[in-house]
């Protein structure tokens, strides 16, 4: 059958459909505007809350032990402003101000009984017991697994052992449920598509890789599905259901030892801007009380080997409750429903993904824990993972992947055959090891290949690469340095990088947030620090981090991208081998504080437990002093990043099945009060299709003639009058203003007339653009903080990009040149910019005091321009931005005439907004 393909669209996208006449529904068919909106709140979660009794109550939780949110807010700026600063008391004046804060709720505040709880970790007394869902769709279920007990003189080979606490749904009633859904079900597609680009003003063209529903596992599903004989007397539409699973398990609570391990489930039908996870499954961790029953049973402990299958098995046990036959059955023949639309369809359910950290993966892929195939994808061994981005260990991955086949199976039921049968071999005996081990294999039953592999369902498969758990980063008088460069370091954004408070050198309650703001940041942190050749070897490493962390994190790759993402995984293999093989072997190195005081401690339960003998003279030596560490290169999380590109060929880009789920609750649950009543974040309706958005006030006046005045002999005030009525003349006679190139006779100045001689003053400035991916998005700049930095098109046409594609110094020019000031239009200005300073250049001595705009300590010698600070940011840089027109393109689509044009350049981008109106799918 012949394809459908879409038309272009002015962005140069279109779609390529499996065969006409496409899909009977395509949910962005009639986008408008706001459904490209980005949110504007970076790092808060979503918090579901129906009424004003559940913000109150999520509030109270939120912030426990302390009483009321009043009470908290107070001892948090008390911990955050120890010293008295017009900037504390400003922040002070606008938490009094706050309508939630109510002054009598500090009578309740008790730092001593506060802190006392704090300490001992006591329970939220509102909490007595974990708040798990019950009734309805919910069904809670003890789970029941054989602990081996290794042991002939037992009449049994294993104890029963029973877990209560798993609270779950259905997966088909979850299905069900959510289909039904008017809400979910319009934002299903329906069929998959491959998705191009064709570079404007060229005929190349690339494919995108951004959804699941545009991957080749999901058109692959559906061709196979299309061939598959239909249901007897059945002609309904079928669809291929992609399901995406998610675990992380968590502690509920802040303080106490309560532990959950939650699961959730999307459809990868849906776009990841708009789905959200359901939860399917709650399941308290895995009790005290088995070591006790077999202690009971044995007279002795449990071995670790025994502990460590029992966290495999209730694993498996749980995927056999929730992979029920009728879910099986759906596989096989599919759920029939009828859609918002009116029209029934047969949904086939599959398994696409399964995202969560190592430990769980390793639970999930029934292999060892750091084995020497620690990977759940491939049989590469620990000894191979430093070949990463070779030719070598690209060939390695292909030719050694994990498959679910009969010989694998009939491995790990010869394994449970010697443990559980006549020979009562242990878990790590000899003749399970002699099966097992070489490819570090468990004898646990996969409940994935029990109840799907004759489906044709291969349970490696479904692993992708989590970003959030697979990529982080692993003489004092330098350590207080890189901490006092980082706190020098200005924020950027809302909250994109925030204020470095805490010792980065600690570590210390990191979330994976920090973690990428301390790599966005390192580079002019750590510059300088370390000799040569050392410290180029570290900042180029260092820099190939950052850029395979920005394209790790890009929400729409095309081939181009693709390619230079493998490209970028094969340099930092090489920097990184080079590092461990030279950087690190001149330099010794060991524990940091944090580590040593855990180990002494730990040597010390031991000692109390009768596990360890006193320390004598020498062992005592060895705890008072630290210990060595060596870099080690034989790392899953450095494997891992080999397998990212072929995930995002085959699911889509990593963020659409990541767990990342970060942010501060507070903000969220307030977020969600606003949204109850009808507000964005700010109070304010939006404005996103404006250009700029700037406040309309006349408060803060600035009289022209007595502010020059007052800084009479500052350079930045130096022909400060002539200029600003050349500015004020370019933009009426929309001539494009370029500083002292352009400029009028006194006569037009004096024809032009500014009324009361006076302008207002405005801090904030909001920039709304057009991402990389086609959405609209929102910078916030203050004028009054270190969020002032911004960018504009180059004019120098014979750069090859207006924008630089490396890491760049730049510098100010000297105060008293014709060009160190001038003005700007907003309508020019592209996005913010995050400038650091380049602390290692040092500052300008003679530029201290000399004006009035500096900041107090004087200019520093070069700044570092952070191109990584966010995914767009980079592309910006990079080039080939889908939703960015190029800016060499826009100068040339925008001149007019020699040293004229019709409007700003930025106003072409500007343009998008209006493109964004269309629809998207012709």
């Amino acid at each position: 059958m012949p394809k459908w393909v879409t038309s272009t669209n002015r962005f140069g996208l279109y779609r390529e459909y499996r065969a006409a006449p496409g899909p009977t529904l395509i949910p962005d068919e009639n986008a408008t505007f706001d459904d490209f909106v980005l949110p504007q709140t970076g790092r808060h979660p979503t918090v579901k809350v129906s009424s004003k009794a559940d913000v109150d109550k999520a509030l109270l939780d939120a912030v426990h032990p302390f009483p009321n949110l009043t009470s908290f807010w107070f001892r948090k700026h008390h911990v955050d402003h120890t010293n008295s600063s017009r900037s504390s008391m400003s922040k002070f004046r606008k938490l009094l101000l706050h309508p939630r804060f109510n002054a009598i709720n500090v009578k309740d505040y008790n730092s001593d009984k506060i802190d006392s709880i704090i300490i001992n970790g006591t329970h939220n007394p509102t909490q007595s017991s974990l708040d798990l869902p019950r009734g309805g769709e919910w069904t809670e279920t003890t789970v029941q697994i054989d602990v081996p007990l290794s042991t002939k003189e037992s009449p049994s080979p294993a104890l029963p052992v029973q877990i209560s606490g798993l609270h779950h749904r259905k997966l088909t009633t979850v299905i069900k449920t959510s289909l039904s859904n008017p809400s979910t079900m319009k934002k299903v597609h329906l069929e998959p598509y491959r998705s191009f680009w064709t570079r404007p003003g060229t005929s190349t063209t690339e494919r995108i890789f951004d959804e699941v529903y545009t991957s080749d596992a999901m058109l692959k599903a559906h061709d196979d599905l299309q061939r598959q004989p239909r249901e007897s007397g059945c002609d309904l539409e079928r669809v291929v259901l992609a399901l995406l699973f998610a675990s992380d398990a968590t502690h509920p609570t802040n303080f106490g030892q309560a532990k959950l391990w939650p699961l959730y489930l999307a459809f990868g039908n849906i776009s990841k801007y708009d789905r959200c996870k359901p939860s399917l499954s709650l399941m308290e961790h895995i009790p005290d009380e088995i070591r006790d029953q077999i202690r009971a049973k044995l007279g002795k402990a449990a071995a670790k080997p025994v502990i460590t299958h029992c966290h495999h098995e209730p694993m498996h046990a749980i995927w056999r409750i929730i992979l029920d036959d009728e879910f099986v059955e759906a596989w096989k023949h599919g759920i029939v429903l009828t859609c918002a639309d009116g029209i029934r369809r047969r949904f086939y359910p599959r398994i696409f993904t399964y995202s969560a950290d190592y430990p769980e993966k390793v639970l999930l892929a029934t292999i060892r824990n750091l084995g020497d195939c620690p990977c759940p994808r491939c049989y590469v061994r620990k000894h191979e993972i430093r070949k990463l981005g070779t030719v070598q260990d690209i060939d390695l991955r292909k030719t050694k992947a994990r498959v679910d086949d009969e010989a694998r199976r009939g491995r790990v039921t010869l394994a449970r055959d010697f443990i559980y049968g006549d020979h009562r071999s242990t878990v790590n005996g000899n003749a399970v090891e002699n099966v097992l081990k070489e490819r570090s294999e468990v004898p646990t039953l996969n409940a994935f290949s029990e109840r799907l592999q004759h489906l044709g369902f291969d349970c490696f498969s479904m692993f992708v690469n989590d970003w959030l758990h697979e990529w982080d980063l692993g003489g004092a008088d330098l350590i207080d340095e890189l901490n006092e460069r980082f706190r020098k370091t200005p924020p950027y954004g809302r909250d994109t990088i925030r204020v470095f408070r805490r010792n980065v050198s600690d570590l210390k309650g990191f979330a994976a947030c920090d973690y990428e703001d301390v790599l966005q940041c390192i580079i002019p942190a750590i510059e300088g620090l370390v000799p040569e050749p050392h410290n180029t070897d570290i900042c180029t490493l260092l820099y190939s981090m950052a850029e395979l962390m920005s394209l790790g994190k890009l929400r729409m790759h095309t081939e181009s991208t693709l390619t230079s993402f493998d490209e970028a995984v094969s340099q930092y293999g090489r920097l990184i081998r080079r590092f461990a093989s030279k950087t690190c072997s001149a330099f010794e190195t060991s524990e940091t504080p944090r580590e040593y005081e855990a180990r002494a401690r730990r040597t010390a339960r031991k000692v109390a437990r009768g596990q360890r003998e006193e320390p004598d003279a020498s062992t005592n030596q060895l705890l008072v002093s630290k210990a060595t560490k060596r870099f080690n290169l034989q790392r899953f999380k450095l494997h891992s990043l080999g397998h990212n590109t072929t995930s995002i060929r085959q699911f889509g880009t990593l963020e659409g099945y990541s767990t990342m789920r970060i942010g501060t609750v507070v903000s969220g649950i307030l977020d969600a009060e606003r949204h109850l009543q009808g507000l964005g974040p700010a109070g304010k309706p939006s404005r996103m299709h404006e250009r700029y958005e700037m406040a309309d006030s006349v408060k803060r006046k600035l009289v022209i003639g007595s502010f020059i005045r007052e800084h009479a002999g500052d350079p930045a005030v130096k022909h400060f009058g002539e200029r600003l009525r050349d500015f004020f003349i370019s933009q009426l006679r929309g001539i494009r203003y370029d500083g002292e190139d352009t400029t009028f006779s006194n006569e037009e100045r004096h024809q032009l007339h500014i009324k009361d001689d006076t302008l207002y003053q405005h801090s904030h400035l909001r920039i709304n653009y057009t991402t990389y991916d086609v959405r609209r998005a929102q910078d916030s700049i203050s004028l009054r903080t270190n969020r002032r930095d911004v960018m504009v098109p180059a004019n120098d046409a014979k750069l090859d990009h207006p924008f630089w594609r490396r890491l760049r110094k730049a510098g100010f020019v000297p105060l008293e040149d014709d060009g160190a000031f001038g003005f700007i239009h907003p309508q020019e200005v592209v996005r913010a910019s995050h400038i650091v300073p380049a602390f290692a250049d040092g500052i300008e001595e003679q530029t201290v005091g000399h004006s009035f705009v500096q900041d107090n300590g004087g200019d520093y010698n070069c700044y570092y321009i952070m191109k990584f600070v966010d995914r767009d940011m980079y592309i910006r840089y990079r080039g080939d931005g889908i939703g960015h027109l190029d800016p060499l393109t826009r100068r040339s689509l925008s001149n007019t005439g020699e040293g004229r044009q019709a409007a700003p350049a930025s106003l072409i981008e500007d343009s998008m907004s209006d493109i964004l109106e269309e629809e998207f799918v012709r």
